[in-house]
């Protein structure tokens, strides 16, 4: 009987190259909805 270490070895080798790629498109982030700056009147007074 031929040992089983040969064949397996190219394969997980294979399938460890195989998965390291990503064809998946680089992810953008949305622009958020943000204020340039915040009120200048909005905590005067509150506290």
């Amino acid at each position: 009987m031929k040992p089983m270490i040969k064949p397996i070895l190219p394969l997980t080798v294979l399938a460890a190259l195989l998965s390291a790629c990503s064809m998946a498109p680089t992810y953008q982030r949305p622009a958020a909805p943000v204020a340039a700056a915040f009120p200048a009147d909005s905590a005067a007074g509150r506290w």
